[in-house]
């Protein structure tokens, strides 16, 4: 008996969710195949978290490049993993926020 094949999504780049410093990823699920049983599961960890029996799924990742991998089990105790990155970059404009009964005041020397 063979271990589990399993071919990871392609890495992915989000930009961060514009409220928090994190973003929100939309993980593809893998491809897997496997000799010994058609009842697989998948297991997903990234930093700072794990989906439990879930080919696929939503998470939040800090700004960063982070490694998310992929394990397939099979029934007959066999497995296999793959990695792919995850860049989340804060590509957000900052967004000025004006009071608009501020008043400044200056004295003769500016």
């Amino acid at each position: 008996m063979e271990d589990p094949e399993i071919t990871c999504p392609e890495n992915i780049d989000v930009s961060s969710n514009g409220v928090t410093c994190a973003g929100d990823v939309n993980l593809e699920p893998a491809i897997i195949t496997d000799d010994c049983a058609t009842d697989l599961n998948v297991d997903i960890n990234f930093e700072g978290g794990f989906l439990d029996n879930s080919n696929g799924g939503n998470i939040s990742l800090p700004i960063g490049t982070h490694d998310v991998v992929y394990t397939v089990y099979d029934d007959c105790f066999n497995s296999s993993s793959c990695t792919i990155q995850v860049k989340v970059s804060d590509r957000t404009a900052p967004v000025a926020v004006c009071h608009q009964n501020t008043v400044v005041s200056l004295n003769a020397e500016g």
